[in-house]
């Protein structure tokens, strides 16, 4: 488009994406959501610090997800996981609690906005001890986080 250089995170070579667009990154796996979805963030995190701006603790601390969930998971398999994620990681934070944690680990789990915990779900702090992953962004959701 224009001299535009396109990005396709696909699956499979033959993949009608993958075969318009200019650069293309595989990832060969079943994960159809989480890793199109981590490679998105990685790749953004990567251009802006061609622009100079300092992420790599952000990248960093995307690279400790899949062994800190891991752990997580064999400490806490009987219990109710509650993703918390606002803004630019709310994307991330459904993955967890709808996919990751309900579908593939087979465990009770669930999404909620950051801001929305305070508006009921937080009550059954008093009856239950559920499992809390807060997905904390750099800017200004990071208060209410």
């Amino acid at each position: 488009m224009n001299g535009s250089r396109t990005v396709a995170i696909v699956n499979k070579a033959e993949n009608l994406m993958a075969k318009e667009a200019y650069y293309v990154i595989y990832f060969n796996l079943k994960a159809l959501y989480i890793l199109p979805l981590a490679t998105s963030y990685l790749f953004s995190l990567e251009i802006t610090k061609i622009y100079g701006v300092y992420v790599q603790h952000i990248i960093d601390e995307i690279n400790t997800l899949p062994a800190l969930l891991g752990n997580l998971y064999v400490e806490q398999e009987e219990k109710l996981f509650y993703v918390l994620a606002s803004r630019s990681l709310y994307g991330l934070g459904y993955k967890f609690g709808l996919t990751v944690f309900m579908e593939n680990m087979r465990v009770h789990g669930s999404f909620i906005e950051t801001s929305e915990f305070r508006h009921g779900p937080c009550e059954m702090l008093e009856r239950t001890k559920p499992v809390m992953v807060f997905l904390v962004g750099a800017d200004e959701s990071r208060q209410m986080s």
